[in-house]
């Protein structure tokens, strides 16, 4: 709770209560960021953990159910007729979302409550106070509002959407099997929070039995006993069977001794001088020769049936540049202009 603002108001306990003191921080999991906070409040203290971190408690059945996110609601009311399940907590990973699933319970036949950070203290209140007398049999939460709620006797916790943070995942289910009692953890699973769900796996360390079945991509069924085998397949280091993948451009664009090659070879097919370029050729071109040609039909360029205009010589395909005048002509051409312009006005 502290990275929620609650640090302010404990360092104002602490100054006014002086340096000298006592004090114990006890919680669930110590975040290393949550840590840093606490170096201000201590001083050379002595850290004691009873488990190690991310570690969750032995006396809970977790499980997993595979389902569509359409069918979560179905199969949440399967799971409600149960009578077994007498105090539980339905934990969403959004706001909107818990008030949605309590509408959905409401109309289902239910009694449900919400807490969430857009309830007033005294909406939040009441949803405790209810569920823990017994009056609500279900209090559906977000992970924030659920952190510190201490409700005897709580029979069963259903995640009916994953957390973004696997660790939320250990304090959601913490909420059951308290004081040596034993629980139930189960959570409902959609295609789009495997990934999700093989977090959570790596971070307790363990593989959760998972039932029921999704539909893929395609619309084929994925059963429980196919996920897990791809949850547990290790990823593949081989090489691609196919080899590398062929570049889409291959082949198709020639370099400079690459049209020089091409131009040499059709010269020599129409009859031309044996690895003699023609007379408007250039030194390129005449490097290409036999050895470049068959260089180029080994890497699929074929001589085009036309000529392009990179294969024209230079000159031959265009007039021939005018020439640049020198100072005398350019004085000459502007004194012929004036006397034109001259006899124009005369006339």
């Amino acid at each position: 709770m502290l990275d929620m603002g609650f640090i302010n108001a404990v360092k104002e306990i602490a100054r006014a209560i002086g340096p000298r003191r006592q004090t114990a921080m006890f919680s669930a999991t110590m975040a290393p960021e949550i840590a840093d906070l606490a170096k201000g409040l201590l001083n050379d203290p002595v850290r004691v953990e009873a488990a190690l971190p991310a570690t969750t408690v032995g006396t809970i059945d977790q499980r997993v159910i595979l389902s569509g996110s359409k069918e979560k609601r179905s199969v949440l009311n399967d799971l409600l007729k149960d009578e077994t399940l007498n105090r539980v907590i339905i934990f969403s990973r959004t706001k909107h979302g818990a008030d949605r699933v309590t509408k959905n319970l409401a109309i289902d036949g239910h009694q449900a409550a919400a807490i969430h950070g857009n309830k007033s203290n005294n909406a939040r209140q009441a949803a405790l106070r209810g569920f823990a007398t017994g009056e609500v049999r279900i209090l559906v939460a977000t992970d924030i509002a659920a952190r510190g709620i201490d409700v005897q006797a709580i029979s069963h916790v259903i995640n009916y959407e994953l957390p973004d943070d696997p660790e939320n995942y250990v304090h959601r289910i913490g909420r059951t099997a308290r004081n040596g009692a034993s629980g139930f953890a189960i959570t409902l699973c959609d295609g789009t929070e495997r990934g999700k769900l093989r977090d959570v796996e790596r971070l307790i360390r363990r593989t959760l039995p998972t039932t029921g079945e999704i539909k893929g991509n395609g619309g084929e069924v994925v059963d429980a006993a196919q996920l897990r085998a791809q949850r547990q397949a290790p990823r593949p280091s081989a090489p691609r069977p196919d080899g590398q993948r062929k570049q889409a451009n291959a082949g198709r664009h020639f370099s400079g001794a690459k049209k020089a090659a091409i131009v040499d070879g059709r010269k020599r097919t129409n009859g031309g001088g044996e690895g003699k370029p023609a007379a408007g050729g250039n030194a390129q071109q005449a490097r290409g020769g036999a050895g470049a040609a068959s260089n180029v039909s080994r890497n699929g360029g074929a001589p085009a049936a036309a000529g392009a205009w990179w294969e024209k010589p230079t000159g031959s395909g265009s007039p021939p540049p005018k020439a640049r005048w020198n100072k005398q002509q350019k004085d000459a051409g502007r004194s012929r202009r004036a006397d034109s312009d001259r006899t124009r006005v005369a006339g």
